[in-house]
């Protein structure tokens, strides 16, 4: 069976109409007009998934009419700065802990350390957060 893809600019699929017998010469005209165009069924397994997930893990976009893996995913910047933030924050309260233990046991070059430590953390995570806003 054949369907009528409709894909967007970046060649993904957006939809399929299959060419079966509703779909008369007509309904298939107008498709045309709309953009779609027909593919076997074979091409449309890989816009669905049927084939795998691409070279990239994405999947497939069609491009120069055929199948090729889509581009690998590329994280945008918010993406990135959670990412940062959440490993930072993570590092940031474990030193927070040790400095409370330290200070429980009276061990203040230990705090003292761990502040440093700190800060230079916090201005490391300042620093990769500003370079992913550039």
């Amino acid at each position: 069976m054949n369907y009528m893809s409709l894909f967007d600019a970046d060649g993904k699929r957006v939809t399929s109409v299959p060419c079966d017998d509703d779909l008369t010469d007509e309904k298939k005209a107008a498709l045309e007009a709309e953009g779609y165009v027909e593919i076997d069924e074979d091409e449309w397994n890989y816009y669905v998934g049927n084939k795998g997930a691409g070279d990239n893990g994405t999947g497939y976009i069609r491009k120069d009419g055929k199948p090729v893996s889509a581009p690998a995913y590329v994280p945008t910047a918010a993406e990135q700065a959670d990412a940062l933030a959440t490993t930072y924050e993570a590092q940031v309260k474990e030193l927070d802990d040790q400095i409370v233990l330290a200070m429980a046991d009276g061990d203040d070059d230990l705090v003292t350390e761990l502040k440093e430590e700190k800060a230079a953390a916090l201005k490391e995570y300042q620093e990769k957060l500003e370079a992913l806003n550039k």
